[in-house]
């Protein structure tokens, strides 16, 4: 049996890093400052806790900038978030669709 396993942002979609430095230039906040956000206390910090379902969509907001306050600057969390959403690669979507059509399967 053979496994494939695709990460959406970064494989399958453009990887929000990107975006981040967009959202950073345009706020005029350190480059890189969304990414050391999101290591700095990599299991309890506000990115963790809403991946694994601990915060919602608001609680995120108001713990991500209070994290962000707390590290000397002013973030707007919802941009962040809005950055998630990357362009789709049409190349791995034929190397999806490719493994579909060799009878791989899988599940979400």
């Amino acid at each position: 049996m053979s496994v494939v396993v695709f990460d959406l942002g970064g494989v399958i979609t453009t990887s929000p890093l990107a975006a981040f430095g967009d959202y950073e230039r345009s706020a005029g906040l350190p480059l890189g400052l969304v990414a050391r956000l999101n290591i700095a206390n990599a299991h309890t910090n506000a990115w963790a806790r809403f991946e694994r379902g601990e915060l919602d969509r608001d609680g995120f907001v108001e713990v991500f900038e209070a994290e962000a306050r707390a590290a000397g600057h002013e973030v707007d969390a919802t941009a962040v978030l809005d950055a998630l959403h990357g362009a789709v690669r049409p190349e791995v979507v034929a190397a999806i669709e490719a493994l579909r059509a060799a009878g791989c399967r899988w599940r979400c």
